[in-house]
């Protein structure tokens, strides 16, 4: 979302120029803009718009206030089916210079994943094994690099309240977040890969208590989960073997890194857990730096 565009259009918020969405209906052949093909039909619509050569643009002086989820439950449904739903157009547009960003973001999923199961594994082990005795400052530079990292974000809130702060600073918030997230990042390339037929607008409504408007929508629902099952099983598949191959590279090093703290195996596999931890730290510092979080406009690149 740097330099004042964006790659996602929310439903929320928003405003479009005639013309495009003209353009791309004309262009499909359909009835209008929006599709049935896609359960993230505002993430589509993106991609289509700047395949057309428009510009998705935000406001940095603008705030659009959005409903929210009122359980864990009914957050974990509309999760599932943004992330299932974003996998799956990413998977069927393959890589190309309009998502590349959107893959990265994906990548940057997974990179948290290694990050706090590396991390557990260490300080579990360590533990386990020097006891208390090992706690030095060196334990609190990761904690603490987030716990900045959040302060950042909360700076973006409007109209912020102490209990904010605190929330952002303490990171009670942002570990059962990052921890829930975890396991809808997971969940969801699951049913990517495998072209999970279940209807995730279903879930949600019934979670969140929202009744289908008509018959249409219901039919919609519909469309957009055949238009999952339109996903090349090629790319699946091979998407499907380099997350078998991520998930073993953990694991594996997980595993490794516990044996070398019980001195099973050589101490380089806790120095590279280590340097692989800094990284990924480093990495999402620098982004959280660099995100911007204003209102959308659509122009002609």
């Amino acid at each position: 979302m740097r330099r004042g565009w964006c790659r996602v259009i929310s439903g929320t918020g928003c405003a479009y120029r005639v013309a495009a969405l003209k353009e791309v209906a004309s262009d499909d052949g359909a009835p209008g803009p929006w599709t049935y093909l896609s359960v993230v039909e505002d993430y589509h619509l993106t991609y289509q718009l700047r395949s057309h050569g428009w510009l998705a643009e935000m406001s940095p002086t603008v705030y659009v206030y959005t409903g929210a989820m009122h359980s864990v439950k009914s957050l974990w449904a509309q999760r599932i089916k943004w992330q299932t739903g974003t996998v799956a157009d990413l998977i069927r547009f393959g890589i190309n210079r309009l998502n590349w960003r959107e893959w990265g973001q994906q990548g940057f999923g997974l990179a948290c994943i290694c990050f706090w199961s590396l991390w557990l594994c260490l300080i579990t082990t360590e533990l386990a094994v020097y006891g208390l005795r090992l706690v030095t400052v060196s334990w609190l530079y990761f904690p603490i690099a987030f716990s900045v990292i959040e302060l950042l974000h909360c700076r973006k809130i409007h109209g912020r309240t102490p209990l904010d702060w605190f929330l952002a600073g303490s990171l009670i918030q942002i570990f059962g977040y990052t921890f829930l997230s975890m396991g809808w990042i997971i969940a969801s390339w699951y049913k990517a890969v495998t072209d999970s037929q279940k209807d995730m607008w279903e879930a949600q409504y019934k979670l969140d208590g929202t009744v289908a408007a008509d018959e249409s929508m219901t039919e919609g629902i519909g469309h957009a989960m055949k238009g999952m099952a339109g996903v090349e099983a090629r790319r699946r598949w091979l998407v499907g073997g380099i997350l078998l191959v991520f998930a073993g590279a953990v694991l594996g090093l997980s595993a490794a890194t516990g044996l070398a703290v019980y001195g099973v195996l050589p101490h380089f596999y806790i120095s590279a857990t280590r340097d692989l931890l800094l990284a990924i730290t480093v990495g999402t510092m620098t982004m959280a730096v660099l995100e911007l979080f204003p209102k959308i406009k659509i122009r002609r690149r």
